[in-house]
């Protein structure tokens, strides 16, 4: 608990929605539907656990170096694995 209070946020919400600056493109998705792969890179830096120590940028939005056309697909699978799932 003593590292999730120093390196993340222990008030985290599956509902809650995350703004990404995925290159240079801002996606928003929820929180669930990025943790929705458990064990992975996704679930553990959208988990909360490292919000804290995450690259932001100038608006406070997570900052991913990424392609944002493959960053977007990738958010766009999860999504429809999640409702399927439902």
């Amino acid at each position: 608990v003593k590292l999730a209070e120093k390196y993340g946020d222990t008030n985290v919400d599956d509902s809650d929605f995350i703004q990404i600056n995925a290159g240079g493109r801002v996606i928003i998705a929820s929180r669930k539907t990025l943790t929705y792969q458990k064990g992975t890179m996704l679930e553990a830096l959208f988990s909360g656990r490292w919000d804290k120590k995450v690259q932001r940028d100038g608006f406070g939005h997570i900052f991913l170096d990424v392609n944002p056309t493959c960053f977007q697909e990738v958010i766009n699978y999860l999504s429809e694995m999640r409702h399927s799932s439902e």
